[in-house]
């Protein structure tokens, strides 16, 4: 059989082949593609070796693991959620350090190993005044072509391709930008190699702050959170074995026993937290990057009302944006501030393509603010504070996960990430829902099958004492005890050095002023200083009844270790109901365990020889109104019955208790 013909092309066709062979392909558009298509950037853009690959996260367990997670200088773990008796830790996996030599700061004194900004090449910020002074002359001379984002864009770019044979260094250096960017980035902190995710690479590098007219400053425990969500978008894997209740169980070892589903199975994480940490700005970041580094990535950032939205749209992702330099800033439609931020060409547009994502906010904080649409990226913020009647968050995030997956919510799709972050107000009313999504975003509590936790998140905490602005050491380390006489020496003008005092200790000693004053002003804001800026898990949740004049703070402590035994189904109580002896009236009262019937909870099971202690007496009958036969406890102070302590009536309820013969 004859091949088949050889199919002729166009007369021009080799041309545009050419054309395109020949374009310098180092546009944000070129790379993306390029991920996109290829699932991997080139081996010659990794400055580590072409042989070096970054691995992923795995976790290891609930305790911290020992040799085999240790490499010399380098640990190879991380952990989150540490050093709190109300929720478990995690560890999770770290990737191998390269060759040290080609690690920045490598060889330097131990000292001057600390986080530096890797500097935008000269040239490439040379040709962006270039570009941008020949769209301001072209304007002057005719009004009618004013600056404009797509075309800044496409005359910095040609100037690239005009000059590429000037820019060797210059190309090499945005490669190795695009890998760290990818995979993530090494560097030398205080003789010790230190990895930085790619988010957090980028973050510390890009995102500039325009409210505190800087970059962020490297923080240890804020790279923590960033190696927790890199773990989280990336994880697969779940437990093997649950008990009834979905929690984890480890194997006759002691360790958990992990299987891989070979999908995604976390849409983000939860974060209550301490004020003015930088966490909204992290989450704003988070779905910026998202959008300016995938293909078709809409994001959205959603508060507790519509114009608080809009504030962190216009206040702190616009002029985020703005600020990036200009080789790393895909095309975008319309001027400096559009109300929708669309990295695309505009409409009237064909000869360039864009990456057709979009960043918007929702101008409403209400239930069904995005049903419909297709999502990536949320930043749902300050979920803890006042919402309006109609705006359940817990409700709320049930109807944006499904613009989020398919299947039902799991199949996540891909690249989508969210962020919860908020401080807590008042747990007694706005805060509830928000206090019930984090206890549904167990890590260690999963959905049979679906992999899941109940919500699809992750619980992140970091106490209030870490990243406290004046205590933090010049390697990003918080200060949280006493500082070293090396800290004081190499920060002699931080708050930590001249006060000599760590964190902890500054934050504790403001509390216990006010909690030896024992006013109820003093006892309400000391609670309110405990919520806002928690040292606990427990903490987040605190109530404001303080202000009653009646200190909470034993019943808090008591609360709490109820709560943590019953988060590892050690309730601290039997469950179970009363029951008279033969149904006689008169008879004996005896106790039934039954977790299906659980009408009382008893905190100790007493002896026989302590129970139906009891005497007759004669009282007075207000209803038959004469003397009747009656029976008193024996030493009746000794223990004490609570009947919904918490319940609170409705006034018809109330009124048809309080009936003779009432319920």
């Amino acid at each position: 059989m004859p091949p088949p013909p050889k199919e002729k092309k166009l007369s021009f066709e080799k041309d545009f082949e050419l054309e395109e062979e020949r374009r310098l392909k180092v546009r944000p558009e070129d790379f993306v593609r390029l991920i996109e298509e290829q699932g991997v950037l080139p081996a010659d853009f990794c400055p580590y070796g072409g042989d070096y690959k970054i691995s992923l996260p795995k976790f290891i367990g609930d305790e911290p693991p020992f040799d085999q997670f240790g490499n010399g200088d380098y640990r190879l773990w991380e952990v989150i959620n540490d050093g709190d008796t109300d929720i478990t830790p995690v560890y999770f996996s770290m990737p191998t350090p390269p060759k040290r030599e080609l690690i920045d700061g490598y060889g330097l004194d131990k000292d001057e190993q600390f986080f530096r900004r890797q500097e935008v090449p000269r040239k490439f910020k040379l040709i962006e005044q270039k570009a941008l002074q020949d769209l301001s002359d072209i304007e002057k001379n005719n009004r009618q072509e004013a600056v404009q984002g797509y075309k800044f864009y496409l005359r910095f770019w040609e100037i690239v391709e005009q000059e590429e044979e000037n820019l060797t260094d210059e190309i090499a250096w945005l490669k190795k930008i695009w890998w760290w960017r990818t995979y993530g980035y090494w560097y030398y902190n205080d003789g010790e190699p230190v990895f930085l995710p790619p988010d957090y690479f980028d973050f510390l590098n890009f995102y500039y702050i325009e409210e505190a007219i800087c970059f962020p400053e490297y923080r240890h425990d804020v790279r923590r959170k960033f190696c927790y969500s890199w773990y989280l978008e990336n994880c697969t894997e779940t437990f093997k074995n649950l008990d009834v209740t979905g929690r984890a169980m480890k194997n006759a070892d002691g360790k958990y026993e992990m299987i891989d589903l070979g999908r995604r199975l976390f849409f983000g994480d939860v974060e209550p937290k301490t004020r003015r940490t930088g966490a909204t700005h992290e989450a704003v970041h988070k779905i910026l990057k998202g959008a300016m580094t995938h293909l078709s990535y809409f994001s959205t950032i959603i508060s507790f009302e519509g114009n608080n939205a809009e504030v962190h749209y216009k206040k702190k992702l616009l002029p985020a944006f703005d600020a990036y330099p200009m080789v790393l800033k895909p095309i975008w439609e319309g001027n400096r501030r559009p109300k929708i931020l669309r990295l695309d060409a505009p409409p009237n547009v064909y000869h360039t393509r864009g990456l057709k994502s979009a960043i918007a906010y929702s101008d409403s904080g209400g239930l069904f603010a995005n049903e419909g649409d297709r999502l990536n990226g949320i930043l749902n913020d300050e979920q803890g504070k006042q919402l309006s009647s109609t705006a359940d968050i817990f409700e709320r995030w049930h109807v944006n996960k499904f613009t989020m997956s398919t299947g039902m919510g799991v199949n996540i799709l891909n690249g989508s990430y969210v962020k919860n972050p908020s401080t807590v107000e008042q747990m007694e009313s706005s805060s509830a829902p928000y206090k019930k999504m984090c206890d549904l975003s167990n890590f260690y509590v999963r959905v049979p099958i679906k992999g899941q936790t109940v919500e699809g998140f992750a619980r992140v905490f970091l106490p209030a004492f870490m990243r406290l602005e004046g205590y933090i050491d010049r390697f990003g380390k918080s200060v949280i005890e006493t500082p070293t006489e090396r800290q004081i020496k190499l920060s002699p003008h931080a708050t930590f050095a001249m006060s000599k005092k760590g964190a902890r200790e500054v934050m504790q000693a403001e509390r216990d002023a006010l909690l030896s004053t024992n006013t109820p002003e003093a006892l309400e804001l000391y609670r309110s200083i405990r919520r806002k800026s928690p040292f606990t898990w427990s903490e987040c949740w605190l109530g404001t009844a303080g202000n009653v004049g009646y200190n909470l703070e034993i019943i808090d402590r008591r609360l709490a270790d109820i709560n943590k035994a019953k988060s590892f189904g050690k309730p601290p109580y039997r469950a179970g109901y009363f029951y008279r002896e033969s149904g006689n009236p008169d008879g004996r009262v005896l106790w039934m365990d039954d977790n299906q019937n659980p009408r009382f909870r008893m905190s100790i099971l007493l002896p026989d020889e302590f129970t139906n202690q009891k005497e007759g007496i004669e009282v007075w009958d207000g209803l038959s109104q004469k003397i009747v036969p009656a029976w008193r406890p024996l030493n009746g102070q000794r223990f004490t019955l609570g009947c919904d302590p918490f319940r609170n009536l409705k006034a018809v309820e109330a009124k048809q208790i309080s009936r003779i013969g009432g319920g």
